[in-house]
């Protein structure tokens, strides 16, 4: 980790602690515009004041990550005026909320954080991951009169979309399967994926199972090669994980038989959440209207309206929304920062953070997140993983 000498440390610790109250703030999240424009102010203070670092260091290098970032963001401003000359109707929140976000992965990508800075962001997704967690158990909240889902509301605002709540929550047992294969506090962190993996079956997302199932066979790649030389250990914990499966899915099977049959046996019935096949009806749908306009796209306005669709309000695909709002330049984009990552993992040789990379393209292939916690901090966190030893 490069060293940087800094005119104002105290500044380094406001940006950070503000990253960690922007992560731990998650629980208070409602559908209803979350990152939007005047929505989560803690956000766009550490946006400012990694700007403000950055300008009173003025020793940072530009990296890959700088320079794709900011296409994406003409990309962004394009699609605005892209709205203006179709004349679209132009949502100010979505352009915002991108340009923020975008903003911020650039200022995380040269940023020169600290050892301990950064096992506290980390520590905060595993903190925020056991609230949300606890939320969805205690609460009990049936979303949209579905049993086989769960979710919660606090605030009086709107409940959590089942599939960005598990979906994050997956990204933060991960943390804790990353501390430990680094060996450090590993009663606490098993009790941990535990509560958050049975969470995430509460809320009765497949993307997010399948998420959970990819991250976690190469967490177990990892750990077989990390302990090539202590059989007994290896042993030992795949022996624990085999019994935790077995005695998770009878009961699984023998309490929840809804949701048992929700995640394996009624996956190709045509489901008013999503099935097979109504899943892609919203993705030919929306491929029609990419056609529609391939180079520049849409703009950043309301999907439903674009896909004029009876069936399709969203393409429920993270990469079309992508290209139907910003079109090719800002789809291309999106790939190379999640193509860089993974080059990086590989380069890097974690095993771990690449599967990690693997099962969040596959989830955001499955659930409509280009404005949401679910795509922009976990690219972040990974991007602060790679980039520095924890």
């Amino acid at each position: 980790m490069q060293k940087h000498s800094l005119k104002k440390p105290t500044l380094i610790r406001c940006s950070t602690l503000l990253m960690c109250a922007s992560i731990l703030g998650l629980f208070a999240n409602s559908n209803n515009g979350f990152f939007m424009a005047g929505g989560y102010i803690s956000f766009w203070l550490m946006t400012f004041f990694f700007a403000l670092e950055l300008f009173v260091i003025r020793t940072f290098q530009c990296s890959k990550y700088c320079i794709i970032g900011i296409v994406f963001c003409i990309s962004v401003l394009c699609s605005g005026l892209t709205c203006i000359v179709k004349s679209n109707i132009l949502e100010l929140g979505q352009l915002v909320t991108f340009l923020v976000f975008a903003a911020a992965f650039v200022e995380i990508g040269v940023y020169p954080f600290r050892k301990k800075e950064v096992n506290a962001i980390l520590i905060c997704c595993i903190v925020s991951g056991l609230i949300l967690s606890f939320l969805v158990i205690t609460q009990k909240a049936i979303y949209h009169n579905d049993i086989t889902r769960r979710s919660y509301s606090v605030f009086d605002h709107g409940m959590l979309d089942p599939n960005f709540l598990s979906s994050f929550i997956v990204f933060c047992s991960f943390i804790s399967a990353h501390y430990f294969l680094k060996n450090k506090y590993n009663l606490l962190n098993v009790i941990a994926i535990l509560l958050m993996v049975y969470a995430i079956f509460l809320t009765g997302s497949r993307a997010a199972f399948l998420y959970l199932g990819i991250g976690y066979l190469f967490a177990l790649i990892e750990f077989v090669r990390i302990n090539k030389q202590n059989a007994g250990r290896v042993f030992t914990i795949l022996c624990f994980a085999f019994v935790v499966l077995a005695i998770g899915g009878y009961i699984v099977y023998t309490r929840y038989s809804d949701s048992f049959a929700r995640f394996f046996l009624n996956i190709r019935d045509y489901v008013s959440d999503g099935s097979n096949q109504k899943r892609l009806h919203h993705w030919i749908t929306a491929l029609r209207a990419i056609l529609r306009a391939p180079l520049l796209g849409h703009g950043t306005t309301n999907e439903a309206i674009i896909l004029n669709d009876m069936i399709s309000d969203t393409s429920h695909n993270t990469f079309l929304s992508f290209y139907i709002r910003l079109g090719l330049i800002g789809m291309i984009s999106f790939l190379l920062i999640i193509g860089n990552l993974m080059a990086d993992a590989r380069k890097k040789k974690n095993i771990f953070i690449g599967g990690i990379i693997l099962g969040f393209i596959v989830n955001i292939f499955i659930i409509p997140a280009t404005m949401s916690y679910v795509t922009w901090i976990p690219m972040m966190v990974i991007l602060i993983m790679l980039k520095f030893e924890t």
